[in-house]
């Protein structure tokens, strides 16, 4: 009797220690991927936004003005006024100045590249307002898309392996071309979370019809083995069946038609 107990407490106690294992294994696995998102996007950040000199492309500007017109119905349009007085500003982390509304404007539309990235950059204006009116709003947009996507990732390869979904996670934190768009604010960076999206999703979906096939075989086989079985035994309780001309069998009494959702023909009973 007590050795049986003791089997029996050192067995809880394995499984005891297997658990913990795992947790610790699944906490550090999470708390790796996080560091090495963490210093990339650092080290790359303080390379190319640093106090000096921050990267900042000549054509956010535009994209900028596009984004303040937005507002007045302005889609594509750009105040060329507004650019030339901001254009003239030396400080690269000066706000965007508006121009007043009663002053002189000259709206024009805007042919030389896609006007898109100006919702992007109204957006984050939008979600931003605590952060100065320039840059680091649509780069702070980047950085809270960037940390979604990594889980995004993990999210769709763990769907196979818990194990594969932190390798695709660590292996897009360490990616240098990710990081590196990451840094500067400009529409290269939104062809990575369009690219993972409509690629993610297209592995989700190909990935359910194989469960609902698996499903629907093992209802037919199910199905299969019923009507079997009801073949079976027919034999047997025909005999004690009234006589189906004079009253059909119902599902409940009917164990046939209540596995396969249809009545056993009579001929079987004759």
């Amino acid at each position: 009797m007590s050795v049986s107990f003791d089997g029996a407490m050192s067995s809880a106690r394995a499984a005891t220690a297997g658990m913990w294992l795992k947790r610790i294994f699944v906490a550090a696995s999470i708390a790796i991927v996080a560091l090495q998102w963490v210093n990339t996007r650092i080290a790359i950040l303080h390379l190319n936004q640093s106090v000096a000199s921050p990267v900042v492309l000549s054509t956010y500007a535009i994209y900028h003005d596009m984004a303040t017109g937005l507002r007045e119905g302005r889609i594509g349009q750009v105040d060329l006024l507004a650019l030339n007085h901001n254009s003239k500003v030396t400080n690269p982390w000066a706000p965007y100045e508006r121009l007043p509304r009663e002053a002189e404007h000259r709206w024009v539309n805007y042919y030389t590249l896609d006007v898109g990235y100006s919702f992007i950059v109204e957006a984050a204006r939008l979600a931003f307002p605590t952060l100065p009116d320039n840059h680091l709003r649509a780069l702070a947009m980047q950085l809270v898309f960037d940390i979604a996507l990594m889980w995004f990732v993990f999210f769709v390869f763990a769907q196979w392996n818990f194990v594969l979904g932190l390798l695709a996670a660590y292996l897009y934190a360490s990616d240098g071309i990710f990081y590196d768009l990451v840094s500067f604010a400009f529409y290269y960076y939104w062809d990575i979370p369009v690219t993972f999206i409509v690629l993610g999703s297209l592995l989700l979906a190909c990935r359910r019809p194989a469960r609902t096939t698996g499903r629907s075989a093992r209802r037919r086989r199910t199905s299969a083995s019923a009507r079997s079985s009801c073949r079976r035994s027919r034999s047997r309780e025909c005999r004690n069946r009234p006589d189906p001309r004079t009253r059909r069998d119902s599902p409940r009494t009917d164990p046939c038609r209540r596995a396969t959702g249809r009545p056993r023909p009579s001929a079987g009973c004759r």
